[in-house]
């Protein structure tokens, strides 16, 4: 069941911001819960899925985490580093306007920069391995899974 905040009615129930820290704690540790026995496309998803309500310096963390296992398949590298980039991106949009809680946010920001650049560089001097459910996924299934086209895909990170 999903009620969205922002509906008139949620507010008239009036929910205290406890409660809403517990549900949000809860569905963080599923999510996280989730990641660790999902694979590919399904982990990517609940990465976005997490993303989406993670603490950013948190989940920044988590993604740097995630990029060192040694069992991640570099298709969901990718898409961690885009991922990681749309949060720098956004980061950058918040420092823009003094809005973000970091005591040197330009060095903050150019640190993920700068490890985003790492992550390409070193994807893009290695053979790209793609976890099966990517191409048995309906999403993708016209998806061009070629070296030349995942390269490319780096580079635009």
């Amino acid at each position: 069941m999903h009620l969205d905040r922002e509906f008139p009615q949620y507010r008239g129930y009036k929910i205290s911001p406890e409660t809403e820290k517990i549900w949000k704690e809860e569905i963080i540790s599923k999510i996280l819960l989730e990641i660790k026995y999902q694979t590919g496309i399904e982990r990517t998803n609940s990465l976005s899925k997490l993303s989406n309500i993670y603490e950013s310096d948190a989940m920044i963390q988590f993604l740097y985490d995630h990029l060192e296992m040694s069992n991640l398949d570099g298709y969901s590298k990718i898409v961690c580093l885009e991922i990681l980039k749309k949060m720098m991106q956004s980061l950058n949009i918040m420092n823009k306007y003094n809005k973000l809680n970091q005591p040197d946010a330009k060095t903050y920001v150019q640190a993920i920069k700068d490890k985003i650049n790492l992550y390409k560089n070193n994807l893009s001097h290695q053979q790209i391995t793609i976890d099966e459910t990517y191409k048995d996924s309906y999403l993708l299934k016209y998806y061009d899974f070629s070296q030349e086209n995942l390269k490319k895909r780096i580079e635009q990170i």
